[in-house]
């Protein structure tokens, strides 16, 4: 088997039937498979780790209507871009944006180019 990797094949020194065939060519992970389970086969058995149980973090959250009157203070005719809102407000990400939906789905928010958002006129 000869030395050449993929990124050979595409070298001009080689010719067009040779990159035919290096193509075709089937490629030969046993080997290396091999050496690495030879490699860790030492550890077999040693390596354990307790179970860790699964603790959410402590996070403040605002109430929903706190969120949204936070967020709709910050908006006017202006399109503003909703990481400044976040920024500004204070609030987490994820109620921001359940507060922008909140103001668009009854229509009082419109969105604009580049993530950004103003109230509706009218």
């Amino acid at each position: 088997m000869s030395s050449i990797v993929a990124g050979d094949v595409l070298s001009a020194g080689i010719s067009g039937g040779e990159k035919l065939r290096l193509q075709m060519e089937p490629t030969t992970v046993g080997p290396i498979l091999e050496d690495v389970m030879e490699a860790i086969r030492p550890f077999e058995g040693k390596v354990e780790s307790a179970p860790v149980p699964y603790e959410a973090p402590l996070v403040a959250t605002e109430s929903d209507e706190s969120a949204t009157s936070k967020v709709e203070e910050l908006l006017g005719p202006s399109p503003v871009p909703v990481d400044e809102i976040i920024r500004l407000s204070g609030v987490p990400s994820g109620a921001v944006q359940m507060a922008l939906l909140e103001l668009d789905l009854a229509g009082r928010l419109e969105r604009h180019a580049g993530n950004r958002v103003s109230l509706a006129s009218g």
